[in-house]
């Protein structure tokens, strides 16, 4: 019966390519052409943001001058064209049913990170921007992935607020956006026990700069998170001139 329902429902509403929108046979999310087209973080990277290098190289140049509050990030994605219209429609166009495919990407590089200790935790929207768009994007890769990994009983969803409505970052410097996210955000006290003690693992979407993950890892490390570690569908690369926003 399950088999003959999911069977209904591909064909009335079937699985399209995440980018190209093409019909696909199963829900892998990406057609075999524009998976040839996505550049996978598979290559040489920084050990801590996960910023991609041309050659083989240990921290990017500004880790190693900044070192950040979080201990790593993962990505899934260089941020180029392809994945960023994809990115762009889950996050600002409604597309909400990426997050199933955009967490069965992710999950392997989550297997790598998570323990039975780890506690995972999305990226928080400002409530005003959350009830413009109607949902928050980091929230619903985290709940989709916990699914995915069968761990949902460590997920914690409404710890961490985002107490201050940032201006956009899009056209900011890696120093302006370190200002621009400054104690943007804080821990719901009333459930800071839940992170003490815990390794914490931050979701969101893009990583560019790292800043808004190295301001959501302070409030948690002052709350007794033992570290923080990250993983994101995309880190912005090389050329940091894409739209992301």
């Amino acid at each position: 019966m399950r088999r003959l329902l999911y069977n209904l429902l591909s064909f009335l509403l079937p699985h399209r390519c995440i980018i190209c929108r093409d019909s696909l046979a199963e829900e892998q999310g990406l057609c075999p052409t524009c998976y040839t087209n996505v550049k996978f973080n598979n290559g040489p990277q920084c050990t801590i943001c996960a910023e991609p290098f041309e050659i083989k190289g240990d921290t990017c140049q500004h880790c190693t001058a900044s070192p950040p509050l979080f201990h790593q990030n993962k990505s899934v994605f260089v941020y180029e064209p392809h994945i960023a219209r994809a990115i762009l429609a889950f996050k600002n166009s409604g597309h909400t049913e990426y997050a199933n495919t955009f967490a069965k990407l992710m999950a392997p590089l989550a297997k790598e990170i998570i323990t039975p200790d780890t506690v995972i935790i999305p990226v928080p929207l400002h409530f005003w921007r959350q009830f413009s768009r109607g949902y928050n994007q980091s929230l619903l890769l985290a709940h989709k992935l916990a699914l995915r990994l069968s761990i949902k009983q460590q997920l914690a969803l409404h710890i961490l607020k985002r107490q201050v409505n940032t201006p956009t970052q899009q056209s900011l410097t890696s120093a302006e956006r370190q200002q621009n996210v400054a104690d943007a955000f804080t821990i719901r006290h009333a459930h800071a026990h839940i992170v003490k003690d815990k390794h914490i693992l931050l979701i969101d979407d893009v990583c560019t700069s790292g800043a808004t993950l190295n301001a959501c890892a302070s409030p948690l490390l002052a709350a007794g998170a033992e570290s923080v570690s990250c993983l994101t569908v995309a880190k912005v690369g090389l050329n940091p001139n894409i739209l992301y926003n």
